[in-house]
């Protein structure tokens, strides 16, 4: 283990590091830290995300026409994180329910290529959908959807997935 002792001067106030009485050594040390640590938030971050998409990829489901993703998207979904949140879509509404409680009703707009709503940003092979209140609008990347699983990504969110099942 390598200690690092910071120590007054008492003549005139300053500090100096003391480190294996080789400031050099403390130096190189630094820089190795700093490297390190940035390499390794670099790699928890870049695996994170490789394991998500190969996940995605491996649980994805050949769907073909957009009008297939739009139609597989409707009924009641929900949330495999948070079982009291569901989301209701159908009608060209999308409901937001918590604890069994409607919480908004927005207008919902799926687009296959993300470029006829607010989602341009979260273009996916599955397509995109939008939740738009009175004074917001939310995007929504499909990243996998089936008649029973729905997975999708906030537009300019943390990039983390909501996982949803199809409710009966």
């Amino acid at each position: 283990m390598i200690t690092v002792f910071i120590l007054p001067q008492a003549l005139n106030g300053t500090y100096f590091f003391l480190f294996n009485n080789n400031l050099t050594n403390f130096n190189f040390f630094m820089k190795y830290l700093i490297l390190t640590i940035s390499l390794l938030g670099l790699l928890a971050c870049g695996g994170k995300q490789a394991k998500t998409e190969a996940a995605a990829g491996a649980e994805t489901t050949a769907v073909a026409p957009s009008g297939d993703v739009a139609k597989m998207l409707e009924g009641k979904w929900q949330s495999v994180e948070d079982a009291k949140a569901v989301k209701e879509i159908g009608g060209g509404k999308i409901v937001d329910i918590y604890e069994g409680k409607k919480m908004t009703t927005n207008k919902f707009e799926f687009s296959a290529d993300c470029s006829g709503n607010a989602c341009a940003e979260g273009k996916t092979a599955k397509g995109c959908f939008s939740s738009a209140g009175e004074f917001d609008i939310e995007c929504f990347s499909v990243i996998n959807v089936s008649d029973t699983e729905l997975e999708v990504s906030l537009v300019g969110g943390a990039g983390k997935s909501n996982h949803y099942k199809k409710m009966k």
